[in-house]
């Protein structure tokens, strides 16, 4: 059994788990998820108060994929402060996630030509007309646009992958160039841009300049990757007060402003990725993280936070084939039921193809 002075110590080795930051992942994907089947949004539930819960929920649950970008900037800067170089690093980051993304993409451009009301799926005769067909829809978009393929790809949320590599870019190039100490500095004019072009472009405030959907996710990314480096680059690890004040505080105000936001200028809160305060509510979770090293250690919720990358690249998969199924079941079970049955079975799926060693680096 480890002494708490071995395991602090392997705690803070480069790339090594913790505890607490898989628990964390293993709640982001269940936000993500959320975030994807949207429970209770549908009329039925306009004026109740299942339909003020969903809005809370959605509002709770943009912590995650922040969360995610965190993370690795988290664990690139522990890799670069044990002697690591931020462009070879970077370039073993770039390697495996072109991989992962180009499989995934594989795979959804096929599987979601099996389903019969799958999207994208091309008219043909049969299975082969299906498949055949689809291929040659994403064949040829690549040939009009092959960059706002790569970005996108053929499942929407795919679009994560890409811009954590280009997050994790931005940030290895700044420390490269000398600027490691004022990295915060640098990309929060990012972050300002992508609010004002963004979420408070209808206020008077807002900047109406045609940017591309990637310059947004870039200062997206590029915005939390650099928290997570800096905090991991100055060792911070605060009292829990202090993070769970960061976190309802952040929380707090994000609500506020979605509210404000929706009431004075008509904008919808659900469209919102992120807000001023997502800032400081998602450094306030991963705060709590590093407060609390070994949060959820005792729970499986860690076991299955190492799945994350699995479960968020094949959870519509299988929201795609549930969804047939929702004219078979109750509307409250389905409402509560679905977004659990979605986690469980991307879970599953991730651990299948990590039991495949061909596979297992596209879920791990």
């Amino acid at each position: 059994m480890l002494t708490s002075l071995q395991r602090e110590r392997n705690e803070r080795s480069p790339g090594a788990r913790i505890a607490s930051i898989d628990t964390f992942r293993a709640v982001a994907m269940l936000g993500v998820i959320l975030i994807h089947t949207q429970p209770f949004r549908v009329p039925r539930f306009d004026g109740t108060m299942y339909r003020l819960l969903a809005d809370l929920l959605h509002q709770a649950s943009r912590f995650a994929v922040p969360f995610f970008f965190m993370v690795s900037g988290y664990f690139f800067a522990s890799k670069i402060k044990a002697g690591g170089s931020p462009g070879r690093l970077f370039a073993g980051y770039a390697r495996r996630l072109l991989v992962v993304v180009l499989a995934w993409y594989l795979i959804y451009v096929v599987a979601l030509s099996f389903l019969p009301d799958g999207q994208d799926a091309a008219a043909g005769e049969g299975l082969v007309g299906r498949v055949s067909g689809n291929v040659l829809y994403h064949t040829d978009w690549i040939g009009r646009d092959p960059f706002s393929y790569l970005w996108s790809g053929p499942s929407f949320h795919l679009w994560f992958l890409p811009s954590l590599l280009a997050g994790l870019g931005v940030v290895a190039l700044l420390v490269r160039c000398g600027l490691r100490r004022w990295l915060l500095l640098v990309v929060a004019p990012l972050y300002l841009l992508r609010l004002l072009t963004d979420s408070y472009a209808r206020t008077p405030l807002g900047l109406h300049i045609p940017l591309q959907t990637y310059t947004f996710d870039v200062a997206f990314s590029a915005t939390f990757v650099a928290i997570g480096f800096w905090l991991a680059d100055h060792e911070v690890r605060p009292p829990l007060a202090i993070a769970l004040v960061c976190l309802l505080g952040g929380f707090l105000m994000q609500i506020t402003e979605a509210s404000l936001l929706a009431r004075y200028f008509g904008a919808d809160p659900l469209r919102h990725a992120c807000l001023a305060g997502t800032l400081f509510f998602v450094t306030g979770v991963f705060l709590v993280a590093l407060a609390r090293p070994n949060l959820g250690r005792s729970t499986p919720l860690p076991s299955a936070g190492r799945y994350s990358l699995g479960i968020y690249a094949s959870h519509l998969l299988v929201l795609a084939i549930l969804t047939s199924l929702s004219v078979y079941s109750h509307p409250m079970l389905w409402e509560i039921g679905l977004p659990l049955v979605v986690y469980l079975g991307a879970l599953a799926l991730s651990v299948a193809f990590s039991r495949i060693p061909k596979l297992r680096e596209l879920v791990v």
